[in-house]
């Protein structure tokens, strides 16, 4: 698929009982889209990511600089979520890059993530290694479980 998860995503109906989702949800074009689908497929995952919080990065930071200023409002299944529009300024054209496969791309706000994953069935979300102050961005690791009955 040449690293295209979101079509392998789609293409598959097999469950699996966990996925390793790290440094990934970051670099996506739909972020939330790619929950969506990896919900559909996992019971449980683990995801290193960084995220929008603003108290973390106040106005005037440098990590800010690649992002355009531009918040997009999704529907994810019904869920509003936000998606801060972000660019790697063409740095994905180089064969040496290991990024995203799109220049633009978004991160989610924080409190979006977690908000998918508990409503696409993961009832035990476990945080640890929050970053806020990482020189990329706000990040965290976290697992996600299904953990009822309906799993």
């Amino acid at each position: 698929m040449l690293g295209d998860i979101q079509a392998w995503l789609t293409e598959g109906e097999e469950i699996y009982d966990f996925a390793l989702a790290s440094g990934v949800l970051y670099h996506m074009a739909d972020p939330g889209e790619f929950l969506r689908l990896l919900a559909k497929r996992v019971n449980a995952v683990f995801i290193w990511t960084h995220f929008v919080l603003e108290d973390a990065m106040p106005e005037g930071d440098v990590r800010w600089l690649p992002f355009s200023g531009k918040i997009e409002t999704k529907l994810i299944d019904g869920i509003e979520v936000r998606y801060y529009e972000r660019s790697y300024h063409h740095a994905n054209a180089n064969a040496s890059f290991c990024g995203g496969m799109k220049d633009r791309h978004f991160w989610m706000h924080r409190d979006d993530i977690l908000k998918l994953l508990h409503a696409f069935g993961f009832d035990d979300v476990i945080i640890r290694d929050e970053y806020l102050s990482h020189p990329g961005g706000p990040s965290f690791s976290l697992l996600a479980r299904k953990t009822s009955s309906g799993a």
